[in-house]
């Protein structure tokens, strides 16, 4: 920056305020970034449809839960 001032002929004063207001801009915007990316928040629970739908499964008298589905149903979740 000082090298750009000194070749346009800019004064030893006047060089040293625009370096220093330079200076002071780019500490106030060093950490400035725009749209920063967020990654998603982490799924924490299941949506109840999917709870009520296994309650509808795991249900002796459902129609839906015959004994071979319910076995291994019950050995994956």
């Amino acid at each position: 920056m000082s090298d750009m001032l000194c070749f346009s002929g800019t004064s030893g004063a006047r060089a040293a305020e625009i370096e220093a207001k330079v200076l002071r801009l780019e500490t106030l915007y060093r950490q400035l970034v725009p749209n920063p990316e967020t990654p998603p928040l982490p799924i924490r629970a299941l949506p109840p449809l999917v709870i009520e739908d296994l309650y509808e499964v795991f249900k002796t008298d459902s129609p839906r839960n015959p004994r071979w589905c319910t076995d291994r149903l019950a050995v994956v979740v």
